[in-house]
C-alpha cells in the first residue's frame, strides 16, 4: 500500500488498485497506462495524436514522436495499453485528434489539469493524492522497467556531428548542453571516442572540452573507469542553492540601486515572453532559457563582472537541476514563479533592493522545495 510520507507505490497491486477505479474511463485508464508501464514524460504523451499510435498491437516496438522535433520514443506495446487504446479507438476515426484532448476544441490536456485527475485516481481508490504523477513514474521505475528489454529510445542526446568552423567552442559548447539539459544523463559514461566518432571531429578538441566541463564540476573522474557526468544529490542541491542566494543576492542589490525605467520596461518583455513560454505546454518549450535570461538581465545590471562570472558558474553546475524540475516533476507551481518575477520588476522600478532579494529568495526557495519533493520520492 502507499503510505502518506513515502508516496511510494509498493507494488504491482497497488497500480491494480487504482487501475480498477478508472477502468470505466477509456482515456484515463489508457494515460494511466501510458505513465506507469511506457516511462514516457507527461507532457509528451499528451502531444499524442490517434495517428502515432492507430495499428499498435501487443509486444510490438512503435515509435512515439515528440512533437515539433525530430526526437521519437520506442516503446513496447503491452497488453494493458493495447486493450485500453482499443476502446477509444471505436469512438475516433480522426488521426489528427489529440488522444488527452481538452473540453475545450482539439487542443491536448494541459499538466495542470492532469495533475488534478491523477489525484483524483488516487483518492478515489484511497490513497493519498500528492504528487500523484511523480508517484506514477516511479512505479514505471520500481515496477515496469526492468521487465523491458529495449527501453532505450532514439531521443536526441544532444551530440551531432559539428560543422562550424570554430571546432574547440563548438564541441565544448555542444557537450555543456547537452549536460545540463541532462540529454546526457547524470552518472553516465562518457565516452570521449564515441562522442568524437558522432560529432566527426577529432578526440583533441573532445578532450579539451571535457577538461573543462570536469573543471566546472559538472563530470568527474572514477579512477580505472573513466568520466561520468556528475550526479544529482540533494546534499549538493542544497549547497548550491546557498551559494546562489548569497551571490545573487549581492547582484540585485546593486542592479536595484542602478535600475531605471528602460531597465524595468526590458525585464516586462522577457517576463511576457516567460509567461507565453509556459502558456505553450509543450515540450520543445523555451520555459529554462527564457527564465534564464531574465534572472541574466538583473545580474548583469549590477555591473559587476567578476560576480557575474561567480553566478554563472553557479548556473551552469545548478541548470541540471531546474532541467529535472521542468521536465520530470509535477510543477503546479508556475504561477507562483510569474508571482514572484512580476513582484521583482516591481521591486526594481521602486529601487527597493531588499523587496526585489524577497521575491528572489521566495522564487529560488521554491525551486529547493520542489527539488526536495522529487529527490524524497526518488530516494
Amino acid at each position: 500500500m502507499i503510505e502518506n510520507n513515502t508516496q511510494t507505490l509498493k507494488s504491482k497491486k497497488d497500480i491494480a488498485a487504482i487501475r480498477s477505479k478508472i477502468k470505466k474511463n477509456s482515456r484515463d485508464l489508457l494515460l494511466f497506462d501510458l505513465i506507469t508501464q511506457t516511462g514516457i514524460p507527461v507532457k509528451h504523451l499528451l502531444q499524442l495524436k490517434i495517428g502515432n499510435i492507430i495499428d499498435i498491437s501487443p509486444e510490438k516496438f512503435v515509435e512515439i514522436p515528440v512533437s515539433e522535433t525530430e526526437n521519437y520514443h520506442k516503446i513496447k506495446i503491452t497488453n494493458d495499453i493495447f486493450q485500453s487504446f482499443q476502446n477509444i479507438k471505436k469512438i475516433e476515426t480522426d488521426k489528427n485528434e489529440y488522444v488527452f484532448k481538452s473540453r475545450k476544441g482539439n487542443k491536448p490536456l494541459v499538466l495542470q489539469s492532469v495533475s488534478r485527475i491523477a489525484k483524483k485516481w488516487f483518492n478515489d481508490a484511497g490513497y493519498s493524492g500528492s504528487n500523484a504523477i511523480l508517484t506514477l513514474q516511479k512505479a514505471w521505475e520500481m515496477h515496469y522497467k526492468k521487465n523491458h528489454t529495449d527501453t532505450q529510445n532514439n531521443y536526441d542526446d544532444g551530440i551531432h556531428e559539428i560543422k562550424q568552423n570554430s571546432i574547440q567552442e563548438a564541441v565544448y559548447t555542444q557537450l555543456l548542453k547537452a549536460i545540463i539539459s541532462t540529454r546526457i544523463k547524470p552518472g553516465e559514461k562518457i565516452v570521449a571516442d564515441r562522442i568524437a566518432k558522432k560529432m566527426n571531429v577529432s578526440r583533441i578538441p573532445v578532450r579539451e572540452a571535457l577538461k573543462r566541463l570536469e573543471t566546472k564540476g559538472l563530470i568527474y573522474t572514477l579512477k580505472n573507469r573513466g568520466l561520468f557526468a556528475s550526479e544529482l544529490t540533494v546534499k549538493r542541491m542544497r549547497e548550491l542553492i546557498d551559494l546562489r542566494l548569497l551571490n545573487e543576492k549581492e547582484a540585485i542589490y546593486k542592479a536595484a540601486e542602478r535600475s531605471d525605467d528602460k531597465f524595468v520596461k526590458q525585464l516586462n518583455i522577457l517576463h511576457n515572453k516567460y509567461i507565453s513560454e509556459w502558456k505553450k505546454n509543450k515540450p520543445n518549450s523555451q520555459i529554462f532559457e527564457v527564465n534564464t535570461d531574465f534572472h541574466f538581465a538583473i545580474y548583469r545590471y549590477s555591473g559587476n563582472p567578476v560576480l557575474m562570472d561567480i553566478i554563472s558558474m553557479l548556473w551552469d553546475r545548478f541548470a541540471p537541476y531546474l532541467y529535472v524540475m521542468i521536465d520530470q516533476t509535477e510543477i503546479l507551481s508556475n504561477q507562483i514563479d510569474i508571482d514572484f518575477h512580476q513582484k521583482m520588476i516591481d521591486g526594481l522600478s521602486n529601487k527597493n533592493p531588499a523587496e526585489v532579494y524577497k521575491w528572489l529568495e521566495a522564487d529560488i526557495l521554491e525551486t529547493k522545495r520542489i527539488l526536495e519533493e522529487y529527490f524524497k520520492l526518488h530516494t
